[in-house]
């Protein structure tokens, strides 16, 4: 603890429940107004979204694409930067990036239907899908 902000340095990748759980008890804490987690890179993707199978991932800081069909993986030129985008078997898209000034995930959402109706259900499930997966 340094001037109200909590400092987390883990060595390896911990497991979910267990950061929410250490996270809650900073929460807790009346000293700590800020916390800093350290963890080295990595995140379990979904395979499937609201559903939908993952088709494709773009690594833009690794600048690969991965094609979860094929199994193959290339390089890209995509631009570098912390962001990944996920291609659903329907053609939309979820673009997933941490926040460049506050400590959260920011989610991007490319929908495709037959009516406006049936593009916005699916970004509605997309969304309650990405709030359950952060909710365990």
């Amino acid at each position: 603890l340094c001037g109200g902000v909590g400092i987390e340095i883990k060595k390896s990748r911990p497991q979910r429940a267990a950061l929410l759980r250490q996270i809650a008890r900073y929460a807790a804490c009346e000293q700590v107004a800020e916390l800093v987690v350290v963890a080295p890179r990595g995140v379990d993707l979904p395979r499937c979204v609201g559903g939908k199978r993952v088709t494709m991932m773009e690594d833009f800081k690794a600048r690969t694409v991965k094609n979860f069909e094929t199994g193959a993986t290339e390089k890209t030129e995509l631009e570098p930067m912390d962001m990944v985008r996920l291609t659903l078997e329907d053609g939309a898209a979820v673009c997933v990036r941490p926040s460049g000034t506050e400590p959260k995930l920011k989610l991007y959402i490319g929908t495709r239907g037959s009516s406006k109706e049936n593009a916005s259900e699916g970004a509605e499930e997309t969304i309650a899908f990405f709030d359950d997966m952060m909710k365990r």
